[in-house]
């Protein structure tokens, strides 16, 4: 957000999985569902009157409209009070959603793009700490509680961008390479195509130290967590 044209909501109505909520409505959607009798533009516009001859138990509004209603709720919740702002563009940070999120929102919004940043798990799990074992990725049937399902959350989204990043055109970042690398400050410029000041690099918003140290993680805690990120922890340079 150093470019003032920019606002990113940062994990907006976290535990409510909203994204995550609506995103699953589009897993019913399959070649032979909706039947296309199902839609009230199968019967060419006829009025409500001229339908009573019909089998309208199932009757639907179009995809369209659909798409639209999606569509609609998110520029009411994001887009609208962004501009309200001063802001021209908005944007969404997240820990919780996968690339099957980011397809979902591609959907609605086909020019948006999409940072997908990873970081050392035992950094990421250590700073989780600082803030207390007691994260919900949805409130309140999936808690966050463990190392195990912790690491499973990250070797999750972790694999998700890997696979697909190429599909949904996403550039992909690992946070120890941004942070000590400036040209990739460029490139993330130039992928978003916005201005970045450099001067944020030099502070530090937030840490998972308190009183200059750091969160304690468990023997026991460092091997659950090694075994839940698996291999993919390996594959993108990380052991320990």
């Amino acid at each position: 957000m150093s470019d003032p044209r920019i606002l990113i909501w940062g994990e907006p109505y976290d535990e409510c999985g909203l994204i995550q909520a609506l995103a699953n409505t589009l897993l019913a959607f399959r070649d032979d569902w909706p039947p296309e009798n199902y839609f009230y533009d199968f019967y060419q516009g006829k009025p409500p009157g001229h339908l009573t001859g019909e089998w309208i138990a199932n009757l639907f509004p179009s995809l369209e409209h659909w798409h639209k209603s999606h569509r609609a709720l998110f520029d009411t919740l994001f887009s609208q009070p962004a501009k309200k702002t001063g802001a021209s563009r908005w944007g969404i940070k997240e820990v919780r959603l996968g690339v099957e999120h980011c397809a979902y929102l591609k959907w609605l919004y086909p020019k948006a793009s999409f940072v997908l940043l990873y970081r050392n798990p035992l950094d990421t799990y250590r700073s989780y700490c600082r803030y207390g074992r007691s994260w919900y990725d949805v409130f309140p049937q999936k808690p966050v509680f463990t190392p195990t399902a912790f690491g499973t959350h990250w070797r999750r989204l972790v694999e998700g961008f890997l696979r697909d990043a190429k599909a949904l055109n996403a550039l992909v970042i690992r946070y120890e390479d941004m942070v000590s690398d400036t040209s990739l400050i460029d490139k993330l410029e130039a992928y978003l195509k916005i201005e970045i000041d450099r001067r944020i690099l030099e502070s530090k918003v937030g840490s998972s130290e308190k009183n200059g140290n750091k969160a304690h993680v468990s023997l026991l805690e460092r091997w659950l967590l090694k075994r839940a990120v698996g291999s993919v922890a390996e594959q993108v340079g990380y052991s320990w």
